[in-house]
């Protein structure tokens, strides 16, 4: 019954925190190709298992839940998910992938950087899976690969 939300282009927040990321290594031939994703969650973690620099940023099921959650029903639920996604990686987003995407989408509308430089404002993710960016002289850009982060007042 959470609201998870997606910081493009691996991590999963729940409550703005991180509680789970994906990880893709693809190897592509003229024969096809195979993408490998190495998925984690955080399942049961208490807020003192974390160091202190990390408790604002991450939480868990059972912390953002507030209850016990059973290992084998997370794996049981992330592996049916994921079979029932396999096929996206080869081919582009259809609309209903889009909008459901845009609904989860914990970048759009913020000032981000990429990789530490300025990439201006995320305006969503397009067909391919890329992050859309409307540059800071109003240019649109994607970002295909790197370290998002929004950028926020100090």
């Amino acid at each position: 019954g959470a609201h998870c939300t997606i910081k493009w282009p691996n991590d999963v927040l729940l409550d703005g925190r991180k509680v789970a990321g994906v990880l893709c290594e693809a190897s592509m031939t003229a024969a096809g190709g195979r993408v490998i994703a190495g998925v984690g969650v955080n399942v049961r973690q208490r807020p003192n298992d974390w160091p202190a620099e990390l408790r604002p940023h991450v939480t868990s099921l059972a912390q953002a839940l507030g209850r016990s959650v059973a290992l084998a029903s997370v794996a049981e639920s992330l592996v049916a998910r994921m079979l029932d996604l396999r096929d996206v990686v080869s081919r582009a987003l259809d609309d209903d992938m889009l909008r459901r995407l845009a609904g989860r989408d914990a970048l759009c509308g913020h000032a981000v950087t990429v990789d530490g430089l300025d990439a201006g404002r995320a305006d969503g993710i397009n067909v391919h899976g890329a992050l859309r960016v409307v540059r800071p002289d109003g240019t649109p850009g994607l970002v295909h690969a790197g370290t998002v982060r929004i950028v926020t007042d100090t």
